[in-house]
């Protein structure tokens, strides 16, 4: 079964669900346990952990049964991760159930969960509810009990400006109900003292109009975004990658500040909206990427490093990540902190792809080499050598460092020579190898390297071999160590395909094929494009050597018709003397011989033309 299969999933959870009119959790536990209801929960969020209606689903269970210390882990895990105002609402209505709103330390733990949730969430395009809430809750409150620690007889003033505080907060927010808002707080405003109120009013309605403004765009760039869709790896659901253009589309809108905020309020929108789309693209790369890249362009570069921390335990098959991750907090001078990165990748390298397991000490040795120098890179070697299925490109990563950074030539030898004897069979190895040795200018050694790979490659393998080590001898050996190379060459292959020797002759693109492989250099080839275009269609690409593609189609060859005969002229030549006649005789005060010859001599000059056009041949 797919671990992401959502259908599947909504379907669990629907026949776990009260039916429509039921109570809450209470009823759920008719047909199914606590027990059992915590561990579809838990399995659940262990493959969807950002999905609010998992969090919100567990923490009603476990408010359900009185669990209120794991209510509170609940909340203390998720809240700050999942910024969906559904979980917020039930944050706010378990504090709200449990602290009485009578007495000054139960009104105060509610309105500070008000004012926590409307700091995380109060930009939010559907937080217009919510901001309702709240005002409704102030102006509803008992000013002695919730205001009174102001000084005696202000608690009425402390009262009306915290509300006053909000409406003002609320109304320069784009939001679904921010009209409604501003009808609401010019009620207040009026309500209060009818001849302040217009002044107070206008200085906002500036900002307020702003807001109307934006709100119409944005609402735009909202149109299509499923905030509340499971999390799945890319090319596991339908229209992801249109919701991925989507979500980029809004991020882009809010960080070009279209309300002109401060770089702190700035940072709490587009912060928001970021942390909306990873609901929805959490196993997306690029967008935790971009996410920790923009904390840093802010100056804000611890805020990076903790994203970067999530952005891996999110994704800890992607070691990109990793790698970027320990490169940023290089910059920072935290070498050890990066360091710790890649030993944490180390101890579960043996989970990773094999290839990307060679990528993590490759890339762990480069980085040692840079900050600590050729001492710490040669001691993660020796461990690369250690581990189990290490592959080959372990000892050609550390045999170009040191060649490259610290100009050590028998060194580097040394190294290639040690992985020859577990990577010889590996013809990725062997050319980067031979590679080196050529840059270096050791043709005899490179020659030498190329006969004992021959002696063990096999299949594909050795083909592979034989074409570079051909091309090598044509750039480095004289003539006649080609034609020799060129005859055994032919013999390796004709074992290697099981082909006769007289059949293969046959082929036309076989001779051919080995000249172009002589005289090609660095993907030119010693012909024009319409004679490539030849070979391709004699396939000479099948004589062991891939043709590039053709820039464009050649073009077909004009359709020539047989010239027009001698007999078909006569023909011609009568019409238009009969045509001359009837003009004549049409025409008596024009019957010079001046008149006569300007009326044949355009005549034959069409009846060229029109042969010329249609019967090519006869020019």
């Amino acid at each position: 079964m797919d671990r992401y299969d959502v259908e599947a999933w909504e379907t669990l959870l629907g026949q776990l669900k009260p039916p429509s009119g039921a109570g809450s959790q209470a009823d759920i536990r008719g047909r199914a346990s606590s027990d059992t209801l915590r561990q579809v929960y838990g399995d659940f969020l262990e493959v969807f952990p950002t999905s609010s209606a998992g969090w919100r689903g567990i923490l009603e269970l476990e408010s359900s049964e009185g669990e209120q210390q794991r209510v509170n882990e609940g909340f203390g895990q998720s809240l700050l991760r999942i910024k969906s105002l559904d979980l917020w609402r039930v944050y706010i209505k378990h504090v709200r159930a449990t602290n009485r709103s009578d007495t000054p330390d139960g009104s105060n733990a509610i309105k500070q969960a008000y004012e926590f949730t409307l700091d995380h969430l109060g930009t939010d395009i559907n937080s217009g509810p919510l901001w309702m809430e709240y005002l409704f809750f102030l102006q509803n409150s008992n000013a002695g009990v919730l205001f009174g620690e102001s000084a005696a007889g202000n608690e009425e003033s402390a009262k009306l400006v915290a509300i006053r505080r909000a409406f003002q907060r609320a109304v320069t927010i784009p939001t679904h109900s921010l009209e409604a808002l501003w009808r609401e707080y010019d009620k207040f405003e009026n309500g209060v003292n009818r001849q302040l109120a217009k002044q107070i009013i206008n200085d906002l309605q500036g900002q307020y109009s702003t807001s109307r403004t934006i709100y119409r765009e944005l609402k735009k760039k909202w149109e299509g975004i499923k905030g509340g869709a499971l999390a799945t790896p890319p090319g596991k659901s339908h229209g992801q990658y249109k919701q991925q253009k989507l979500w980029t589309s809004l991020i882009a809108f809010e960080r070009s500040n279209p309300l002109k905020l401060e770089k702190e309020s700035l940072g709490v929108r587009v912060e928001l909206v970021y942390n909306q789309c990873l609901l929805c693209l959490y196993h997306f790369p690029e967008i935790w990427y971009e996410y920790a890249t923009w904390h840093a362009s802010t100056g804000d570069k611890e805020r990076a490093s903790e994203v970067f921390k999530r952005a891996i335990e999110a994704l800890p098959s992607c070691t990109i990540l990793s790698f970027a991750a320990a490169d940023f907090e290089a910059a920072q001078d935290k070498i050890e902190e990066a360091k710790k990165i890649y030993e944490d990748l180390l101890v579960r390298v043996a989970d990773l792809e094999p290839q990307t397991q060679g990528q993590v000490w490759i890339q762990y040795m480069r980085f040692l080499r840079r900050t600590e120098g050729a001492s710490s890179s040669r001691k993660l070697f020796l461990r690369a050598r250690k581990s189990e299925g290490h592959s080959h490109h372990i000892y050609s990563t550390s045999a170009l460092l040191e060649w490259q950074n610290g100009k050590d030539m028998k060194v580097a030898k040394n190294i290639f020579e040690l992985g020859l004897k577990s990577f010889l069979k590996e013809t990725e190895y062997v050319l980067d190898y031979a590679g080196f040795l050529v840059s270096q200018g050791d043709i005899s050694n490179a020659r030498i390297l190329y006969e004992r790979a021959l002696t063990v490659a096999q299949g594909e393998g050795a083909r592979t071999i034989w074409n570079e080590f051909l091309k090598f001898e044509y750039q480095c050996g004289d003539l006649q160590s080609t034609l020799a190379l060129e005859k055994r060459r032919k013999e390796a292959l004709e074992e290697l395909d099981d082909v006769d020797p007289d059949e293969l002759l046959k082929r036309p693109g076989y001779s051919i094929g080995l000249l172009l492989l002589r005289y090609s250099v660095n993907g030119m080839l010693p012909c024009s494009e319409k004679t490539l275009g030849h070979l391709q269609a004699v396939k000479v690409d099948e004589a062991f050597y891939g043709l590039p593609k053709l820039a464009s189609e050649p073009e077909s060859p004009r359709t020539v018709s047989p010239p027009v005969s001698h007999s078909c002229w006569i023909v011609l030549s009568l019409l238009t003397d009969i045509i001359l006649i009837h003009f004549c005789r049409n025409n008596p005060e024009r019957s010079s011989r001046q008149r006569v010859v300007s009326p044949r001599t355009r005549c034959l000059q069409l009846c060229l033309i029109c042969s010329t056009s249609s019967h090519p041949g006869i020019v």
